[in-house]
């Protein structure tokens, strides 16, 4: 497996990501609904890739500057500021610099809408300052204000203006995280270099498709905070939880896709079906997994090797007759491995 840590954004990846792949020594086993292998943008979301704009499960979520607006990254450790400037010598006006998601406490961004008849290429198409909503303003070291010619992307840092060149289209780049992204702390810094420094500034998303619950995953961020970059979306509990991070700094669950998760899915039939299999093998080889690894699109089980067959050909059985489409993932290493149900399509351990 090869750790993603290219340098090259605007080609297309498709590099399967989990670790884990290939023969299990012992499992865990996970149900959930068929859907949640796919995002709402129709996705996969077990692989890692990096997709162009043009792509059609991209096209309404990466963010971009078109040729009608200017999009100013600015680098700051200000919690939050704004443009103060005069478009094309207009009245002055703020625009609100809003706080990069996958980059946080490092830019703050402003789009600024102009029309294709304002400024004349030759003069300024905006002049302009920075305020923190006080008494600090940030203008040029020369004195004066700063100037934008042109639609595009710039970057102000250190009272430095730089206009992006034009470059590879954004991407949305969809990765594991343990053994993946996570596991060496070198490749790891410097995919978050590059993604901070390059990729954001392209207007791309990262993010995250793991195991893990947002607990755990925020645990992890912490504990990698030197390295692992902040991502603008977490696909969590094996494609069952979608958490959007948002400018304010707080994980907000996609609503819609927990609406699609609910099609033919009965978490109570599953649940039944799970005690139903454990009434039969007995609690020595098979027990339920702590609350915190369950939701209410996902069951887990620890299941010993010996009864694995068996019970997933029990589980297979029960959900097939109560009409439930469910997704059974086995992972996990020793005698005693995991099952999961949800609603996505079936996937099988290799």
């Amino acid at each position: 497996m090869q750790q993603l840590r290219g340098r090259t954004a605007g080609r297309v990846y498709q590099r399967h990501l989990d670790g884990r792949s290939g023969q299990l020594q012992g499992h865990t086993c996970s149900l959930w609904p068929a859907q949640a292998c796919w995002s709402r943008h129709k996705a996969p979301l077990t692989t890692a890739y990096a997709s162009s704009r043009s792509a059609d499960t991209t096209s309404d979520i990466v963010r971009s500057a078109s040729t009608d607006s200017i999009q100013l990254y600015y680098r700051t450790g200000w919690g939050s500021a704004r443009v103060h400037g005069s478009l094309g010598g207009g009245t002055w006006q703020d625009y609100p610099l809003k706080k990069v998601t996958s980059a946080p406490g490092k830019w703050l961004a402003a789009t600024i809408p102009v029309k294709s008849s304002t400024g004349n290429g030759a003069a300024a198409l905006i002049e302009f300052v920075i305020n923190d909503y006080g008494n600090n303003w940030d203008k040029p070291p020369e004195g004066g204000n700063y100037t934008i010619t042109g639609p595009g992307t710039y970057t102000l840092r250190r009272g430095t203006l730089v206009a992006l060149p034009p470059g590879p289209p954004p991407v949305m780049i969809v990765s594991d995280l343990d053994g993946t992204m996570v596991g060496d702390d070198v490749a790891t810094t410097a995919f978050k270099e590059w993604w901070e420094n390059e990729g954001v500034l392209r207007g791309g998303l990262l993010v995250y498709n793991t195991g893990r619950a947002l607990d755990s995953f925020e645990r992890l961020l912490t504990e990698k905070a030197h390295c692992l970059g902040h991502p603008d979306i977490l696909i969590s509990a094996v494609g069952t939880k979608i958490y959007n991070f948002t400018p304010d700094g707080v994980w907000k669950e996609d609503q819609g896709w927990m609406r699609q998760l609910d099609l033919d899915w009965k978490v109570g039939a599953v649940r039944e079906a799970a005690y139903a299999a454990l009434a039969k093998v007995g609690k020595e080889v098979m027990h339920f997994r702590p609350p915190e690894e369950q939701n209410d699109h996902k069951v887990t089980c620890g299941v010993n090797v010996s009864v694995l067959a068996q019970v997933l050909h029990q589980l297979d059985a029960a959900l097939l007759a109560a009409a439930v489409k469910a997704n059974v993932i086995t992972s996990g290493t020793g005698g005693c491995r995991q099952d999961g149900y949800s609603s996505f399509e079936r996937m099988h351990a290799h």
